[in-house]
Protein backbone atom coordinates (compact mmCIF):
# COMPACT_ATOMS: atom_id res chain seq x y z
CA UNK A 1 0.00 0.00 0.00
CA UNK A 2 1.10 3.53 -0.66
CA UNK A 3 -0.16 6.20 1.81
CA UNK A 4 0.07 9.68 1.11
CA UNK A 5 -1.17 11.39 4.52
CA UNK A 6 -4.08 9.23 4.95
CA UNK A 7 -5.90 10.72 7.79
CA UNK A 8 -6.05 14.11 6.38
CA UNK A 9 -9.18 15.40 6.28
CA UNK A 10 -10.69 12.17 8.67
CA UNK A 11 -12.30 13.04 11.98
CA UNK A 12 -10.85 11.35 14.89
CA UNK A 13 -13.30 8.30 14.86
CA UNK A 14 -12.42 7.48 11.28
CA UNK A 15 -8.47 8.20 11.45
CA UNK A 16 -8.94 5.51 14.31
CA UNK A 17 -10.86 2.51 12.00
CA UNK A 18 -7.99 3.29 8.97
CA UNK A 19 -5.41 2.72 11.50
CA UNK A 20 -7.50 -0.54 12.47
CA UNK A 21 -7.33 -1.14 9.13
CA UNK A 22 -3.95 -0.53 8.09
CA UNK A 23 -2.75 -2.69 10.94
CA UNK A 24 -5.29 -5.98 9.73
CA UNK A 25 -3.72 -5.27 6.38
CA UNK A 26 0.17 -5.28 8.19
CA UNK A 27 -0.78 -8.39 10.31
CA UNK A 28 -2.01 -10.60 7.16
CA UNK A 29 1.27 -9.35 5.39
CA UNK A 30 1.36 -6.02 3.65
CA UNK A 31 3.81 -3.75 3.19
CA UNK A 32 2.79 -0.27 3.68
CA UNK A 33 4.58 3.15 3.12
CA UNK A 34 2.96 6.14 4.58
CA UNK A 35 4.02 10.10 4.30
CA UNK A 36 2.38 11.77 7.42
CA UNK A 37 3.10 14.90 9.29
CA UNK A 38 0.65 12.98 11.64
CA UNK A 39 4.30 11.69 13.70
CA UNK A 40 2.58 9.83 16.63
CA UNK A 41 0.04 8.02 14.88
CA UNK A 42 2.36 7.35 11.73
CA UNK A 43 5.24 5.90 14.69
CA UNK A 44 2.52 4.34 16.11
CA UNK A 45 1.94 2.29 13.14
CA UNK A 46 5.14 1.95 11.50
CA UNK A 47 7.74 -0.91 11.98
CA UNK A 48 10.56 1.50 10.38
CA UNK A 49 10.79 5.35 10.23
CA UNK A 50 12.42 7.08 7.80
CA UNK A 51 11.99 10.88 8.82
CA UNK A 52 12.80 14.18 6.20
CA UNK A 53 13.92 17.45 6.94
CA UNK A 54 13.79 19.63 3.89
CA UNK A 55 14.36 16.23 2.07
CA UNK A 56 16.79 15.04 4.27
CA UNK A 57 17.25 12.27 6.28
CA UNK A 58 16.63 13.29 9.67
CA UNK A 59 15.83 10.25 12.34
CA UNK A 60 14.91 10.93 15.63
CA UNK A 61 12.87 8.65 16.97
CA UNK A 62 13.47 4.61 18.53
CA UNK A 63 12.17 3.30 14.84
CA UNK A 64 14.61 5.61 12.81
CA UNK A 65 16.73 4.36 10.18
CA UNK A 66 19.94 6.23 9.14
CA UNK A 67 20.23 9.19 8.84
CA UNK A 68 21.79 12.30 10.73
CA UNK A 69 20.09 14.03 13.55
CA UNK A 70 17.54 16.53 13.38
CA UNK A 71 14.17 17.93 13.29
CA UNK A 72 11.38 16.10 11.79
CA UNK A 73 8.56 16.63 9.43
CA UNK A 74 7.43 13.83 7.73
CA UNK A 75 7.30 10.32 8.75
CA UNK A 76 7.06 6.99 5.89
Amino acid sequence: WLLDEPHAGLDRDARDQLDRLIGRAVHQGATVLMSSHELERAEALADRVVELDAGTNAPTGPQAVGGTPGGASHVA
